[in-house]
């Protein structure tokens, strides 16, 4: 367990909760991204595209390796490139075939595959 009064970063430090701010490296520096403005993030190889605040960056790394520096409690995965945060849901339709179409509050609709319906589905219940 974590004594949090005695840590060097100060009373208020919490290393196990997931980070208000990301670093993402992108064309030579450091952008420091607020981890609820990310709507979702998009696998490409070796690649992740994150869309945030109606910006998209390219970063070199993997997927499942970013979605574990954010945590998982907000974010979700809802098709094998693509994960999602949580709290930028603002409908889910079905379009066929199990899967759904999910509705941001930026406008975007991303697809959702059959496989990751429940998880996603059961945050909202």
């Amino acid at each position: 367990m974590t004594n949090l009064a005695l840590s060097p970063l100060g009373p208020m430090f919490d290393p196990s909760a997931p980070p208000e701010r990301i670093g993402l490296p992108v064309d030579g520096r450091l952008d420091v991204v607020i981890v609820d403005s990310i709507d979702w993030l998009e696998s490409e190889g070796n690649y992740v595209r994150v869309h945030a605040n109606g910006s998209i960056r390219l970063v070199r790394t993997t997927l499942t390796s970013l979605w574990d520096r954010l945590g998982t409690l907000m974010f979700r995965q809802v098709h094998r490139s693509i994960v999602v945060n949580v709290a930028r849901v603002v409908a889910v339709r079905p379009v066929g075939n199990g899967d759904c179409a999910l509705m941001l509050t930026s406008g975007e609709e991303l697809r959702m595959s059959r496989r990751y319906r429940d998880g996603l589905l059961s945050m909202f219940r």
